[in-house]
């Protein structure tokens, strides 16, 4: 087997530990077989949605993570995160028509009204997001400067869009094709 070893220093020198099984390679073939599925059911929109996740994925490293680990406001910067996956992402996958513009500037306002919900549900029921392990390695590794009750309210924000991001444009979609049937409805 492949593993990943990881070295940690000590009082006495160094020790190494193993971490986990090296699983590079399948899930590389797993992500390949995705992308081909993805592209077979829905063709160009399929490839442009896969695009418009790669293009998801630099801004959350670039735009998103890059801050939060200089210890900027987790939170401001996942909403601005937020708001630049929105337009990239709806805009790649689903083209400059109007329904992209509906869903787009109703993804924004949901995003508004779920930010400002979580956060008062983060506030009442006293959330501070240091609960785990990996909350105190933020606090005291390298990065001791993460501010861990706003990385949980961002994300919150960042999980948050994707079931927005799915509903606003499913239901754009619906009501430009009810509109298209019956023009006639209001």
């Amino acid at each position: 087997d492949q593993l990943v070893i990881a070295k940690m220093q000590t009082f006495d020198g160094e020790e190494y530990y193993i971490v986990e099984q090296y699983r590079l390679p399948a899930l590389m073939w797993l992500l390949a077989i995705f992308f081909v599925i993805a592209v077979l059911v829905g063709a160009r929109r399929g490839l442009m949605a896969i695009i418009g996740l790669a293009a998801s994925i630099a801004i959350l490293a670039f735009v998103v993570a890059r801050p939060i680990l200089d210890g900027k406001n987790p939170l401001l910067w996942s909403v601005v995160g937020a708001i630049l996956i929105t337009f990239v992402s709806l805009y790649i996958a689903h083209g400059f028509r109007k329904t992209t513009h509906v869903a787009a500037a109703s993804t924004l306002l949901s995003l508004g009204l779920a930010a400002g919900l979580s956060s008062a549900a983060v506030a009442f029921t006293h959330l501070f997001g240091i609960g785990s392990e990996e909350a105190f390695l933020l606090q005291n590794g390298i990065y001791g400067n993460i501010n861990v009750h706003g990385l949980l309210l961002g994300g919150i924000m960042i999980g948050a869009l994707g079931v927005l991001d799915d509903v606003t444009t499913s239901q754009s979609a619906a009501i430009e094709q009810i509109h298209l049937a019956d023009p006639t409805l209001s």
